[in-house]
């Protein structure tokens, strides 16, 4: 299942598109997941799917957890992070790159953006991964964390806070709205379960406790 939690974070979810269906989510616990654009033409350039939060507001620090396993194409895929809904204007956002290594960007003021990417694991289909990401605030100072099973992998700081413009919808499984039109390069093909978002930052005593909560 999918929460949103924690402080300023605000919206209602809803599914968008029939290229999402529920799934058994990480150790089989039951429709607890989502599955995306797997399937009947699903995830190509003219049919997809995402859940999204309308109206999503969220403070300078924030993190976000996710469970997921793709299928396949495992490049450029969107986990979940913010957007205008059509894909132009781009927020925070988990996501596997064209190497197939999960990472986090942030933009930030200044027409900045930080950047953490776990440059140590390739992710491959059929595997269940946790990561989580974590934005805090000391000053004019931005620090991104990313955590792999509970577990520092990659950390950055910039000068600046987050700055989000007009991505105010919460997106997951694909940076546009899921509709017959949709898709394009950065579907999520697979499942993911879990997702999380805080209005605040996780530290690392945390971060680990949510990859235990969830795992077991």
């Amino acid at each position: 299942g999918s929460s949103v939690s924690g402080g300023a974070v605000t919206g209602s979810v809803e599914q968008q598109g029939t290229c999402v269906t529920s799934t058994n989510g990480f150790n089989n616990l039951g429709a607890t997941a989502y599955q995306f654009n797997v399937g009947n033409g699903c995830g190509n350039a003219n049919s997809s799917g995402s859940v999204s939060v309308n109206n999503f507001v969220i403070p300078t620090q924030m993190s976000f957890t996710a469970w997921f396993n793709p299928t396949n194409n495992i490049a450029n895929n969107w986990i979940i992070g913010a957007s205008d809904g059509t894909g132009n204007v781009i927020g925070a956002r988990m996501f596997i790159n064209a190497n197939q290594k999960a990472a986090f960007i942030l933009p930030i003021t200044g027409n900045q953006t930080i950047t953490v990417t776990d440059t140590q694991t390739t992710i491959t289909a059929g595997t269940w991964y946790h990561y989580a990401a974590s934005v805090s605030l000391a000053g004019n100072t931005t620090t991104v964390n990313l955590y792999k099973s509970g577990n520092l992998v990659a950390t950055a700081s910039g000068n600046g806070t987050a700055s989000f413009a007009n991505a105010t919808q919460l997106l997951i499984g694909n940076q546009k709205l899921g509709s017959s039109s949709g898709g394009g390069s950065n579907t999520f093909s697979g499942v993911i379960d879990n997702t999380r978002v805080y209005g605040r930052a996780l530290n690392a005593v945390e971060a680990k406790a949510i990859f235990d909560l969830t795992e077991n």
